[in-house]
């Protein structure tokens, strides 16, 4: 299926309102006929092919000047000044008096205008140097203006209704999420850690983050769906208020699908239509038009990497998650958390463990005598205070372990006899 017609079918699919921000395909390729056929009346059309297959200093360059707001591609075309050539001489003639229709083209001689004047970023712009012996003319052709700023003004449009969207929707939808789900994801209410378990099952898919394509974030999303159903975890849920804030969580990353496949598919057609551009002219829009446009958003993958970080931190961290809270020697929550003087966060029995063997250096970072100097006045009492409020089914679970392995030490300092969980119970 061509492009165009993908274009037209993919604008079906979204938002009626939406459809006229998208990116004129039509119309751009029209205009690129324009430019063939202008190149042609203006018998550039060799020095482009000449310029393009020849290894020596290229002829024709093709560069910007102006603004994104008022761009102005131009061809800046070396003319010979030693060289007296019948062929040569001719060119130069036949370029700047006849062909070029100087009298209502914008054609300058180089050592006349200066790169500042003509607003020529620097980028593109080189200097000859003194032993350049060359005269320059630049040409502005009509037809690549007009589609320059057909293109830059849809570019605009479709960012105006991006960030429109972004700003009132989004924004607003994930403001209002984030008060609800505060409330019913709180330490007080009974779903909690049904919260914390979706979260976590979010951060594990990366439904946005890294996408390479819209069809893989949905592929992503329905994943993420099945494995919510999968767990039952709606269906456990003690509050309805609770399973109407996940339904809009759902919601929510639905509509910021729809909002990826316009703004990925309107990249995909600039790019797309600047290759046509180049492939028809000759000329090198699809490398430099970017680089003039460089810090235009548009041409920024990282929009919805923006949307997305801004759900994981208004959303996701409401819940802090395990696995930010772990010992990294046992793995499980660090209850009575020690923090030694590196910062690393340890549970008081490995640290316990860790002097009793002489380990004294910090096992991460390795800061000399971190863990031999840790004592009591080491206990993070707000992280213990957190882990509380949070963790409280892992720090009974963190109790048991320590009861059972402080009852086994007990037992081996007893009977002097190693143990293997094997043993049988005997009575006395």
């Amino acid at each position: 299926m061509k492009f165009a017609k993908t274009l037209e079918t993919t604008a079906t699919e979204l938002p009626v309102e939406w459809r006229p921000y998208f990116i004129n395909y039509k119309l751009l390729k029209k205009c690129i006929n324009k430019i063939v056929a202008e190149i042609e009346t203006r018998g550039l059309i060799h020095q482009l092919t000449d310029s393009k297959d020849s290894s020596e200093t290229q002829k024709v360059e093709y560069m910007f000047s102006g603004d994104p707001g008022d761009l102005h591609p131009l061809l800046k075309i070396a003319i010979e000044s030693n060289d007296t050539s019948e062929s040569n001489a001719l060119l130069g003639e036949q370029l700047t008096k006849e062909n070029l229709g100087a009298t209502h083209l914008n054609v300058t001689e180089c050592h006349n205008v200066s790169s500042n004047m003509l607003g020529i970023s620097s980028t593109f712009a080189h200097p000859e140097s003194e032993s350049d012996d060359r005269n320059y003319i630049y040409v502005e052709l009509d037809s690549e203006v007009e589609f320059f700023n057909m293109l830059t003004k849809d570019m605009n449009n479709a960012m105006e209704l991006s960030e429109q969207v972004q700003r009132e929707q989004y924004q607003t939808d994930i403001s209002k999420l984030e008060k609800q789900i505060t409330t019913v994801a709180s330490p007080k209410n009974k779903d909690m850690y049904i919260w914390r378990e979706i979260f976590r099952l979010y951060i594990e898919w990366k439904v946005f983050q890294g996408a390479k394509s819209t069809s893989y974030s949905k592929d992503k999303m329905q994943g993420f769906v099945e494995e919510i159903e999968k767990m039952k975890l709606m269906k456990s849920m003690k509050s309805s208020t609770s399973r109407r804030a996940l339904k809009s969580f759902l919601e929510l990353n639905s509509s910021l699908l729809v909002f990826s496949q316009f703004y990925t598919t309107n990249q995909m057609a600039v790019t797309k239509i600047l290759k046509k551009h180049d492939k028809r002219s000759g000329l090198t829009a699809s490398s430099d038009f970017p680089i003039f446009m460089q810090k235009d958003i548009f041409f920024a993958s990282g929009m919805l990497e923006m949307v997305y970080e801004f759900i994981n931190t208004k959303l996701v961290t409401i819940i802090p998650q395990l696995e930010d809270y772990c010992c990294p020697v046992c793995y499980s929550i660090a209850w009575r958390p020690i923090r030694l003087a590196c910062s690393h966060v340890f549970c008081v029995r490995c640290l316990i463990k860790a002097q009793k063997k002489q380990m004294l250096n910090c096992p991460i970072c390795r800061a000399e005598k971190a863990v031999g100097n840790a004592d009591a006045n080491n206990l993070d009492h707000s992280l213990q205070n957190l882990m509380q409020t949070y963790f409280s089914r892992e720090i009974k679970e963190k109790r048991k372990e320590n009861e059972r392995e402080q009852a086994i030490q007990d037992c081996q300092a007893i009977t002097g006899r190693q143990y293997t969980g094997d043993e049988a119970c005997t009575i006395m």
